[in-house]
């Protein structure tokens, strides 16, 4: 979508009354209390139209884009005193105030923007809208200053690092610009200690990674700190194009910060027009790129090459993405590709809804990309307390699943239950194949054999499974285009527990993915547990997992 046809779509969604971009609200079920499908104006959405109104060039866009940041600059909390100093919030139907908790990353999100403006277009913005402007960038930066994110929240750290030292470049303000080349000199090194971004593999936030360092490109001219952004960005591309599984079209798991179980088709469409790859969108259609004020740069030539040399035979990846004292303690993702399939899996993780610690993808003839996943579920919504350590080699994982105490239901942190209590009807852990002719059939009690294609996803469940003393009971249940293996931990009339009273999780779990001349293996997962604060679990010859009976957060 070039910039014409951007400013003709977004010109039917111009609210002239409110000087912002309309469109139904879609959130990720957190910060916000606005009903999904409402009708509101965005702040971020608004303010990237007020770059592309400036970069047509035309007076009335111009005015009109002075409307719009003038609009946008009003709802900033500009007092220092406050919590939410130098933040927006998302929406104009939904202050600050009236968010649940505001999302302090939007000073990152809108300074970015304010940035941008200032460095390209000040001279279109009239006074006194340029000195306001530079204001509303000044408390941003002081607000990412202020909050001083660390390395480990990778987009936020990259994205806030180029804020301030644009504020720091444009307003003559030395502290904000140090702090902002420190911050990405911290990131690269913070890197290369780890092994990785902490945010692992995440198919959204690692082409934000991209996406941020190309603004720094482009909008800041100190040599040091563009060295570390071209550094991060060829980074991100090495990691992304490693990751890129060419027959299924999909970024190989395991992911964190992931919104999607497939490529959104604009992130498949980014891709293919960077890398010169064919990359398809899933759902066949025609996937195009929407504009960006950012100026897009190629991916590095042997990141390019790297994904061309992909071998047929199979990939088995193994990186650390957070080290941890002792090393034992550190995340791992294991990757496994081969011509037709891929899985991936963390060693240890939490069920949050962005978090993918086992998912893998299926081509078949009728399915370019059948998903397998594990979930745990609470009413039908994934549930970050119940957590899982794994081993993987090739194509089988042995998965022990455990409880993390004072951790949120739906997000890990901001919906923490008040009394530590969550009040379930239903909670399981589940084993879904999610595509075109898939279908299921259980072969014993904690066995079942899910199957799209081709291929058999099989499931085998260790003997004597409980939750809080109640025997688990596996489940199987067919849909449309799904078939789920579950785990019932419990279900019916209306309970409370915690992770600390509850008693424990008792379930491990191994999973293969057969091709049609593979054997299946003949025996469950084994599990002891040698005290009451540690379970072993071993799985033919080579799986072994020994985890904590209950995960620390």
């Amino acid at each position: 979508m070039n910039l014409n046809q951007y400013l003709t779509e977004a010109e039917s969604r111009y609210d002239a009354q409110c000087q912002m971009l309309g469109a139904p609200f879609h959130g990720p079920g957190y910060h916000s209390h606005v009903p999904e499908g409402t009708w509101t104006h965005a702040t971020r959405e608004s303010a990237d139209y007020a770059l592309a109104l400036l970069e047509s060039g035309t007076q009335a866009n111009r005015r009109r884009a002075a409307l719009v940041i003038a609009r946008i600059l009003a709802l900033q909390q500009r007092d220092s005193t406050a919590s939410t100093y130098g933040i927006w919030p998302w929406l104009l139907e939904e202050s600050l105030a009236e968010m649940d908790p505001p999302d302090w990353n939007w000073a990152d999100f809108i300074g970015a923007r304010l940035a941008q403006i200032l460095v390209q277009y000040e001279a279109d913005l009239p006074e006194p809208l340029r000195r306001d402007t530079r204001i509303a960038l000044g408390h941003a930066a002081w607000s990412i200053f202020r909050r001083n994110v660390q390395s480990n929240y990778t987009n936020i750290a990259i994205m806030g690092a180029g804020v301030t030292l644009v504020a720091g470049e444009i307003l003559a303000l030395p502290q904000l610009f140090d702090y902002g080349r420190q911050r990405l000199a911290n990131m690269v090194a913070y890197v290369q200690d780890q092994g990785n971004f902490n945010e692992y593999n995440s198919p959204t936030y690692t082409i934000v990674a991209i996406h941020e360092t190309e603004r720094i490109l482009q909008l800041v001219h100190d040599p040091a700190a563009r060295a570390a952004a071209e550094w991060i960005r060829t980074f991100a591309w090495q990691t992304t194009l490693a990751h890129f599984h060419p027959q299924t079209s999909q970024w190989a798991p395991p992911h964190a910060r992931a919104y999607h179980d497939h490529l959104p088709p604009e992130a498949a469409a980014y891709l293919a027009a960077s890398t010169g790859l064919a990359v398809r969108s899933h759902d066949g259609g025609v996937s195009r790129i929407s504009w960006s004020p950012i100026t897009h740069l190629p991916a590095p030539a042997s990141a390019i090459e790297q994904c061309r040399s992909f071998r047929a035979t199979g990939i088995l990846l193994r990186e650390r993405f957070i080290r941890r004292d002792p090393e034992a303690d550190s995340s791992y993702a294991t990757t496994w590709m081969a011509e037709k399939a891929c899985f991936g899996t963390m060693n240890r993780s939490i069920f949050w809804t962005q978090h993918r610690p086992l998912q893998g993808y299926l081509w078949t003839p009728t399915d370019p990309a059948v998903v397998v996943r594990v979930q745990a579920l609470h009413d039908g919504r994934d549930f970050c307390a119940i957590s899982c350590r794994s081993v993987q080699e090739a194509n089988r994982v042995l998965t022990v699943f455990n409880m993390t105490p004072n951790t949120g239901d739906f997000h890990p942190s901001l919906d923490r239950p008040k009394n530590g209590c969550f009040r379930v009807q239903d909670l399981r852990i589940r084993y879904l194949l999610s595509g075109t002719a898939v279908a299921a059939q259980r072969v014993a009690d904690g066995t079942a054999v899910l199957t799209a294609g081709p291929w058999r996803v099989v499931i085998h469940a260790a003997a004597e499974g409980s939750f809080g003393g109640r025997p688990i009971r596996w489940q199987i249940v067919t849909q449309k285009d799904q078939v789920w293996f579950d785990a019932v931990l419990y279900t019916g009339e209306p309970m409370d527990f915690s992770v600390e009273t509850a008693g424990p999780l008792k379930l491990a779990a191994g999973l293969e993915i057969l091709g049609p001349e593979e054997s299946m293996a003949t025996q469950p997962p084994v599990v002891a547990y040698r005290n009451a604060h540690t379970v072993e679990a071993h799985w033919l010859a080579n799986l072994q997992v020994v985890a904590p009976a209950v995960e620390a957060q």
